[in-house]
C-alpha cells in the first residue's frame, strides 16, 4: 500500500511529537535532579561554618579549663567555669547542627563517632574546674583532661573532612546532571532540524 504524502506527513509529525514529548521530559527531570543538588550544596557552607565552630569551642574549652587552672583569684573560678560550660554547651550544639542537617551519612556516622569522646572531654574539663574550686591538686584531673582534648583534636578533623567528601559528591552530581541537561538539549535540537529537513524536503516534493 503506497502512502500518499498527507499520510507521510502526519505519520512523521506523530513520530516527532512524540520524541520531542519523551526529551522533553527527559529534561524535565534532569533539571529537577539539577534544582535539588542545587538545594542540597547549597546546606554545606551552613554545614561547613558549623563543623569549624565546633573545632573553635573545642579549643576554647582548653583555654577556659587553662586559665581556671592558672587563675590566683578564686573569686573568678565560678565565672570561668561558666565560660568552659559556655563552651563544651555550644561545642555539642554545634556538632548536632551538622549532624541535624543529615547531608550524607558519612557525615553523621563521622559526628556518632565522636560524640562518646566529646563527653569524655566535657567530663574532663569539669574534673580540673571542679579540683581547682575546691582548692585539691589539679595533677592527675588535668593529665586526664590534656588525654581527652588531644583524643578528640585528632577525631575532629575527621568530621569536617566527611563534609567535604560530601561536598565533592554534590559537585560532581550537579555537574553529571547539568552536563546530561545539556546532550539532551542538542539532541532536541538536533532533532528538531532534521524533523524540519525532512517535512521540508516532503513538501517540496509533493508541489513538485
Amino acid at each position: 500500500m503506497r502512502l500518499t504524502v498527507s499520510k507521510r506527513l502526519g505519520m512523521l509529525t506523530g513520530c516527532a511529537v512524540a520524541v520531542v514529548v519523551g526529551l522533553s521530559l527527559l529534561s524535565y527531570r534532569s533539571t529537577g535532579r539539577l534544582a535539588v543538588g542545587s538545594d542540597r550544596l547549597g546546606e554545606v557552607p551552613a554545614v561547613i561554618h558549623d563543623a569549624t565552630l565546633a573545632d573553635m569551642y573545642h579549643d576554647a574549652t582548653y583555654a577556659g579549663v587553662y586559665r581556671a587552672i592558672t587563675a590566683t583569684d578564686a573569686s573568678t573560678l565560678p565565672a570561668m567555669a561558666a565560660d568552659v560550660t559556655a563552651s563544651l554547651d555550644n561545642l555539642r550544639v554545634s556538632l548536632v547542627s551538622v549532624k541535624g542537617a543529615a547531608i550524607s551519612a558519612g557525615v553523621t556516622a563521622a559526628i556518632d563517632a565522636v560524640a562518646s569522646q566529646v563527653d569524655d572531654y566535657a567530663a574532663a574539663a569539669g574534673a580540673v574546674v571542679a579540683d581547682k574550686q575546691a582548692g585539691r591538686s589539679t595533677g592527675a584531673s588535668e593529665a586526664t583532661f590534656v588525654a581527652a582534648f588531644k583524643a578528640l583534636e585528632d577525631s575532629l578533623p575527621t568530621v569536617a573532612a566527611a563534609v567535604d567528601v560530601r561536598k565533592q559528591e554534590l559537585l560532581d552530581a550537579a555537574e553529571a546532571t547539568a552536563h546530561s541537561a545539556r546532550v539532551q538539549g542538542i539532541t532536541t535540537a538536533v532533532f528538531a532540524v532534521v524533523l524540519f529537513s525532512v517535512v521540508a524536503a516532503l513538501i517540496a516534493r509533493s508541489i513538485v
